[in-house]
């Protein structure tokens, strides 16, 4: 199977073999996992990839890097500590990080684009399943206009259709008007799987616990755990700072091709 991977990654595929020499075990290990050993599957969302990357949106990995991307260590999005019941890793992101007079909405869509790269060889390499908590808290008009149906388009098929997993469960906390008129554009754009899967619980905290634990959240979530800090693990971060080379030998091969 790994060596039918490699084959298919080196050989025989054009767009992917141009950036081979770039695919390191574990991120090949992750997309393989995420597709649960498939490997044509593999080969056909490994290949989304590159081309999301250095195609389509590759002013993306041309204009930012890990080290410079103003939110990768500012809390925009946070992994758990615990897992939920079922062993799923659980994605916690916050809107009041985002203050659109100090940071561009590019610069976040970067921030999750490093998360997500990077979770593949650390999270998904053991697993395919994740759930998501969005807190909507502090999202407001000045927010809101930004998320251009070009936006919407761009962040479903960077973070939904070109990464070898699934959110298993989305859930939005302390969501208003805005957020949702938003969120029932994407979920238009999705199929009906992934539709079911959203959970909406407004400031019911209570209901959130009812899919992931108390013991395991923040308190500003109704959790039992104090702060974000004893709440959340950030050792994706270091890792992330750690991949400019990466994303620098993207661009310049983008360049070229």
């Amino acid at each position: 199977m790994w060596a039918e991977l490699e084959v298919k990654v080196t050989e025989e595929n054009e767009i992917i073999s141009a950036y081979s020499d770039l695919l390191d075990d574990p991120l090949l290990l992750g997309f393989l996992n995420g597709k649960k050993l498939k490997v044509d599957e593999t080969v056909k969302c490994l290949e989304h990839f590159i081309k999301m990357r250095t195609i389509k949106y590759k002013y993306f990995t041309k204009k930012f890097l890990p080290s410079t991307t103003t939110m990768v260590n500012k809390g925009f999005v946070n992994v758990l500590k615990e897992r939920d019941p079922k062993g799923r890793v659980v994605v916690l992101t916050q809107a009041c990080s985002w203050v659109p007079s100090e940071v561009t909405l590019e610069d976040c869509i970067a921030t999750v684009m490093f998360f997500m790269d990077e979770a593949i060889r650390s999270v998904f390499s053991e697993g395919n399943e994740f759930v998501c908590i969005l807190d909507c808290k502090g999202f407001g008009f000045h927010q809101a206009k930004y998320f251009t149906p070009r936006v919407i388009l761009l962040g479903l098929e960077m973070f939904t259709r070109s990464i070898p997993s699934r959110p298993k469960a989305m859930h939005i906390v302390n969501e208003g008007y805005l957020i949702n008129g938003i969120l029932r554009l994407i979920r238009t754009q999705m199929d009906k799987k992934l539709q079911d899967r959203f959970h909406f619980h407004c400031s019911n905290v209570e209901g959130l616990h009812e899919h992931v634990p108390a013991s395991i959240l923040p308190a500003f979530l109704g959790g039992e755990v104090l702060s974000m800090e004893e709440a959340c693990d950030d050792y994706l971060v270091p890792k992330i700072l750690q991949r400019d080379d990466f994303y620098k030998k993207l661009a310049r091969k983008s360049s070229l091709s």
